[in-house]
């Protein structure tokens, strides 16, 4: 986990790395909150990830899309490895917050929660589509929902696949 944190960090603007140590601060009292219902801390949970993308300065802006660390190392343009280091330097606190411990409860709910957020969003944008400002509000939500709605439960999945290899 420390190792995630201090690449997730380096990848992070100046301006975002301080917090990096209050999310682990916040994951410590978190798990001294003791027995819990699940799905009472997989909410809690869900929500302080999205605390943590706007609190780092993300928005439903494609102009708050940070590309200065999509290069970072790269001598050419590898397009699978800017999009991986993108989503790094944009998402990491919300990483910070999927990859610090397992949710109570299967992956299948977890990924079921960013579908219907992904599809309440994209009704919504159905029904304002004559709305003036659906290109510049609907869209880029869109794409937000749709990379968190892939990106954070993909990683989720990759971690439990790693863990349950190590356990073996």
């Amino acid at each position: 986990m420390t190792s995630a944190v201090v690449l997730f960090a380096s990848l992070a603007r100046s301006t975002s790395v301080p917090l990096f140590g209050l999310v682990l601060v916040q994951l410590h009292l978190v798990r001294q909150l003791g027995d819990v219902d699940s799905s009472i801390h997989a909410l809690l949970h869900i929500g302080l990830q999205h605390c943590a993308f706007y609190a780092s300065g993300g928005s439903m802006s494609l102009a708050t899309v940070d590309l200065s660390q999509s290069y970072n190392g790269l001598r050419s343009y590898q397009p699978a490895i800017v999009a991986l280091l993108t989503f790094l330097s944009n998402f990491g606190l919300p990483l910070v917050w999927s990859l610090a411990e397992p949710l109570p409860g299967p992956l299948q709910h977890r990924i079921a929660f960013h579908c219907l957020a992904l599809l309440a969003l994209a009704v919504s944008a159905t029904v304002m589509r004559a709305h003036l400002f659906v290109l510049t509000v609907f869209s880029p939500a869109l794409l937000y929902r749709a990379v968190w709605s892939l990106g954070i439960p993909s990683i989720e999945l990759l971690r439990s696949v790693v863990d349950v290899h190590a356990i073996v």
